[in-house]
């Protein structure tokens, strides 16, 4: 009797939750067969996939944008496994929790012969001395590890655990795997949408399921005032009342990845490619003072002595952008940019500072001729006068002045400045 109403009670309280719990959590994967999209990892034969179904997972670190199925993944291999599974979440868990995993985990493979698999997601967020924790519980087989990150684990996680993990990339959901998401989102809801309102959702979501399946709730939501007791179909104007916005992912690897673009595409002189990475650099969030920074970089190493005039634009630039702020700015920003990739390029200044470095880093400081040096030990107490004296009529004696040696004798003929074809002056 004791047993009975809880159960009635928790029986219904599970029931309201499956109504009314989110739409992410209704859809969740059970079984590989239910993961949409990488295929590289969780299709027949991949490698992935027959490590879970053999149940012999060693340590991993599943790496990959936001919405590409790290946890999905995660809690299939928890479905799958003979293993305990235990979940912690690196934002909320440190190294305490760790420790009473990993002490229990020990407990159960001594009394019971039964692994544990410990996911930490977001294992990007532990301090490399929390991560260093996990270190000997995973090299001995106390635990095995699976790790979520959405920044690259050779920058963030430390080398020790990487060496004893398998790394698995995981890609942007293809424009088809996330139609898909979108259908299974509407089939429970009850829902329908033309084909244009599921190609719209599709290019908003930028390859994240969780975004999509969140876009789908918002548009059925307003698609639900719209059409009543009626059947609900979405339509375009939904997603337009909706107000939702396009989703750009911006991370660690995201942001090095867009620089790299628009400073590639100004350097080959392709105009089109440059004004298309700005506006993308600017609606993902990136700093446009790193941008900024950036095209002064640029002007001086890649255009350089080819128009000088480049560094002055430039810079300007990077003033206005502080003085004037975003969006404005953007439009000096766009001209700046047009301005460097039409630009001639030339090196020939990035050349020359190389070469400049290397000789003084790896040689001895050279003694200046004697004409350079403020005291002249050669001309006794009128070292000093004689200095000044020279440097008053330095403009007098032009031509002498330019058939001095300036370079120390040790360097004599050495050239560090080749002007390039492109070079102005």
């Amino acid at each position: 009797m004791l047993n009975g109403p809880p159960n009635l009670f928790t029986q219904a309280a599970d029931e309201v939750l499956a109504e009314r719990s989110p739409l992410a959590i209704r859809m969740r994967p059970q079984t590989l067969d239910q993961v949409v999209g990488q295929h590289h990892l969780v299709a027949k034969g991949a490698p992935l996939r027959q490590m879970i179904e053999q149940d012999r997972l060693r340590s991993a670190i599943l790496w990959g944008p936001p919405g590409t199925g790290k946890t999905t993944i995660a809690r299939v291999i928890a479905n799958t496994t003979s293993s305990e599974f235990v979940m912690l979440h690196a934002a909320t868990s440190g190294v305490k929790e760790l420790r009473e995993v990993v002490a229990a985990a020990e407990e159960r493979l001594g009394i019971q012969q039964r692994g544990t698999v410990v996911f930490i997601d977001e294992l990007f967020r532990w301090t490399k001395s929390q991560i260093t924790s996990l270190l000997e519980p995973t090299e001995s087989g106390i635990i095995c590890l699976v790790g979520a990150t959405t920044e690259s684990p050779w920058f963030e996680i430390n080398s020790a655990l990487l060496s004893r993990s398998t790394i698995y990339k995981l890609d942007p959901l293809e424009e088809e795997d996330i139609a898909e998401v979108i259908r299974r989102a509407l089939g429970i809801l009850g829902a329908s949408a033309t084909n244009e309102t599921v190609d719209q959702i599709v290019h908003m979501a930028s390859g994240d399921a969780r975004q999509a399946i969140g876009l789908v709730e918002l548009v059925y939501a307003v698609a639900v005032g719209r059409c009543g007791a009626g059947p609900v179909v979405l339509e375009p104007t939904d997603v337009e009342r909706s107000g939702a916005a396009k989703v750009y992912r911006y991370n660690t690897d995201e942001h090095y990845t867009l620089a790299r673009a628009i400073i590639q595409s100004i350097s080959a002189g392709d105009v089109q490619a440059s004004c298309y990475y700005c506006v993308r650099c600017e609606r993902s969030g990136m700093d446009m003072k790193f941008l900024a920074r950036r095209l002064v970089i640029e002007a001086a190493e890649e255009i350089g002595m080819a128009d000088p005039r480049a560094l002055q634009i430039a810079v300007a630039n990077f003033e206005a952008l502080d003085r004037v702020g975003l969006p404005e700015a953007m439009i000096p920003m766009m001209q700046t940019v047009i301005y460097l990739a039409r630009a001639p390029k030339s090196n020939s200044v990035l050349q020359a500072l190389h070469k400049a470095s290397a000789i003084v880093d790896h040689s001895p400081a050279y003694q200046m001729p004697a004409h350079l040096r403020v005291v002249d030990e050669s001309a006794g107490p009128q070292a000093g006068v004689m200095a000044s004296k020279l440097q008053m009529n330095r403009h007098e004696h032009a031509s002498d002045n330019a058939r001095r040696q300036y370079l120390p004798d040790e360097l004599v003929g050495t050239v560090f400045y080749e002007p390039s074809e492109n070079d102005k002056l």
